[in-house]
Parts: structure tokens; C-alpha cells; sequence
């Protein structure tokens, strides 16, 4: 089979526009591992109407504990916005667009690109069977959580008083006995405790701008704080190549010291005081190793596919228009999934339910291989500029 060119498996979701793809409910028997890939999501949400769109939004919301079972927000804040957040009129060919977006943006991640280009697909049996035999109900489900997702944090990113309720809402909501901790790992609590903390830093800059700039070295200990957390898990699990890749994260994570050459330098606001930029050197580039690097780092989970999705949304993924101001978005995004995450498990065991299951240990194992090779890139490039 040939290689799979830009857009396989980030995300086995949505990553290749649907424009490619012809209406028949069978796929062309020449079609590329992509165009297969992309036809089988077009044929999980064909039937979409706006109606249906906006229920299965709802209920992502729902589960993030945002909004109860007869619809009503549970936060005021959101309820002032909630035709931006839960939009009544979307249509098909706006999540196409959607997808399509999410598509270019992974097109110009070069590490990415270098591992989807060395990448068959028959070379991951288990997922491959996963996507046949589950897609016309898993796909449209993380569709919807990702446009959800997607949504919260632009919402979030533009009035910081958003996510400040919802910090609230969920510390509330999050209390013993709520069920949330039932049934994650250490490496999830200590991901929800370090995320919050790093929240709540970000509140307190907003509600007194000046504080942001008395503390330039903003993320330069919680940022690799949270790697590291991923980087033990990832050498907890064997998966030994991934966790060196995290290791290169963590050692040139942000830097207050002013360097021309990589782009380092104290944390500052955005232009439009909105975001906080931060020093890392040659921040896209970071930011496309982290990228795929997290990516690599959640496909050992049975539920990667939502796990995914909090990396590709434009609000995260396109980075290029503000590279500096990557981790803050990725931050609210991954502070909202968190919750989405861990609310779901406790609804399933609530139902006595099991979540699914795509995790293929041969994807992670490759997919860390690469990265490792691509963080030696990463740290070749940068020397070569400080050498200089």
C-alpha cells in the first residue's frame, strides 16, 4: 500500500477535506488511504441536519456538566453567549469547512507531515478494524466535541470572565463524591491539579494585567511541570522514544531571556491583552514537535480520538498566526477536555459502560520513533542559530 501522504491518522477523524470525496455510500476502489478515510467520515454525518448538529453539540456540553439535561446553561456567562457557543443554524458545509481548516493547518506541521509520510496504514491492524467497524458512531461524536471544543476556547480566549465562571462552575462541580475521581490514574489528577493551577495564574494576570508583567518568567516552571508528568507516564508505559521527545520539550521550554536569534523572551500580552505570549525558542517549530509529540502521547489511550481533537482545533492548531501564543490556547482547550474527559468516565460508570477502545500500542511505538528523530531536528536547528 502506499505511503499515506499529509492527513492520515490526525485524526482518522477529519483531517482530509470532504470536497474529495464523491456521495456514494461506497467508497471508489482506487481511492487513496486518505480519501477512504475521509469517505467514511462524510458517510457518518451525511444525514446532518442542523437539528441533529446542534443535539449532538448539546450533548458535549451536557457531559462537560455546562449545561443540564433539559438544555438550560449552567453557568450565566455561557447563557449570554450561547448562540456563539451552540449555534442553531450550522450547516453541513460548515463543518466541512471546519474540517478543511483543521486539514491545512496539520498540512504545515513538518514534523507531523514527516511522520504521516512514513506511515501504512496496514501497519496498525487493530485501528484499522476500529474505524471500520465503529466509525458511523464514534465519528460524528468527535466531530461534534471537537466544533464544541473549538468554540469554548475561542469564547474563553476572547473574555477571560468566561473562563473565569467556568473555573468556578468546575471547582465546584469537581468536589468529592462528584464522582470525577473514581476512575482516573495519577497521572490524570496530577494533570487536572497542574492545569488548574496554570488557569488560575492566567485569571489572576487578567484581573490584574501587571502581574503578568512583574512575573516574565510566566510557565517557565508549570509549562515543563506538565510535561514532565506526561514524560513519566510515557516512560511508565514503555514508551521510551516519546518520553526523550517530551524531555527536549521540557529542557527548552519557555525562556525569559531576550534572544533575537530564537525568538526568547519575557511573558507578555498580546496585542489585544486578550492572550499571554510566551518566550520559547523558535516557538512554531516548538510548538509543531509538542504538537505531534502529545498526539504520539494520547494514542496510547483507549479514547484517543477525543484526545486528539483538543490539538487540532483552529483554535490551537493555527498557531502560525501566533506562534507565541500557542500554550495559552492549548491551555484553556486542555483544561476544557479534562473535564469533558473526566465527567464521561463518571458517566460511564454510572451507566456501567465502557469507553471505546482504539488505542494500538504498534501506532504509539512508531509514532514516538519519529518523534525522537524529530526532536534531534529541533535541537540541531536551534543550536545552529545560537552559534552564530
Amino acid at each position: 500500500m502506499k505511503k499515506i501522504k499529509v492527513l492520515f491518522l490526525l485524526l482518522i477523524l477529519f483531517l482530509v477535506p470532504l470536497s474529495i470525496i464523491n456521495a456514494s455510500d461506497e467508497a471508489p476502489i482506487d481511492s487513496s488511504v486518505s480519501k477512504m478515510i475521509a469517505h467514511s467520515l462524510k458517510k457518518s454525518i451525511k444525514e446532518w441536519n442542523s437539528k441533529e448538529i446542534h443535539e449532538v453539540m448539546k450533548r458535549q456540553y451536557i457531559k462537560m456538566r455546562l449545561m443540564d439535561k433539559q438544555g438550560q446553561w449552567l453557568v450565566p456567562e455561557l447563557a449570554t453567549i450561547s448562540q456563539e457557543l451552540l449555534p442553531t443554524d450550522l450547516s453541513p458545509q460548515y463543518i466541512d469547512n471546519f474540517i478543511d481548516k483543521m486539514a491545512v493547518n496539520a498540512e504545515k506541521n513538518s514534523y507531523l507531515k514527516k511522520f504521516l509520510d512514513q506511515t501504512k496504514l496496514d501497519n496498525f491492524p487493530k485501528l484499522k478494524e476500529k474505524m471500520q467497524s465503529e466509525e458511523q458512531y464514534v465519528f460524528p461524536d468527535v466531530i461534534a466535541y471537537a466544533l464544541v471544543l473549538d468554540k469554548f476556547t475561542k469564547a474563553s480566549r476572547e473574555d477571560w470572565r468566561v473562563l473565569k465562571a467556568c473555573y468556578h462552575h468546575w471547582k465546584d462541580q469537581s468536589r468529592p463524591g462528584s464522582g470525577i475521581y473514581d476512575n482516573i490514574s495519577w497521572f490524570q489528577l496530577a494533570k487536572l491539579f497542574s492545569v488548574e493551577a496554570a488557569i488560575k495564574k492566567m485569571i489572576e494576570f487578567h484581573e490584574n494585567p501587571q502581574a503578568l508583567v512583574d512575573n516574565p518568567g510566566f510557565c517557565s516552571f508549570l509549562l515543563p511541570l506538565n510535561i514532565w508528568e506526561a514524560i513519566l507516564d510515557d516512560f511508565r508505559k514503555g514508551n521510551f522514544d516519546n518520553g526523550i521527545c517530551g524531555i527536549t520539550l521540557a529542557n527548552y521550554g519557555p525562556d525569559e531571556q531576550i534572544n533575537e536569534a530564537t525568538g526568547t523572551g519575557p511573558a507578555e500580552w498580546s496585542k489585544d491583552n486578550k492572550g499571554i505570549l510566551l518566550g520559547i525558542p523558535l516557538a512554531k517549530k516548538w510548538d509543531d514537535l509538542y504538537s505531534t509529540w502529545n498526539m504520539a502521547f494520547v494514542s496510547d489511550y483507549s479514547d484517543f480520538p477525543y484526545k486528539i481533537a483538543k490539538l487540532i482545533i483552529p483554535q490551537v492548531g493555527d498557531h502560525i498566526k501566533n506562534d507565541k501564543e500557542y500554550i495559552y490556547n492549548r491551555g484553556i482547550a486542555l483544561y476544557a477536555h479534562v473535564h469533558h474527559a473526566y465527567f464521561g468516565y463518571a458517566d460511564l460508570i454510572a451507566q456501567g459502560k465502557k469507553t471505546i477502545d482504539w488505542s494500538d500500542p504498534v501506532l504509539t511505538e512508531q509514532w514516538g520513533k519519529i518523534n525522537q528523530e524529530s526532536a534531534k531536528e529541533y535541537v540541531a536547528e536551534l543550536r545552529k542559530l545560537c552559534s552564530h
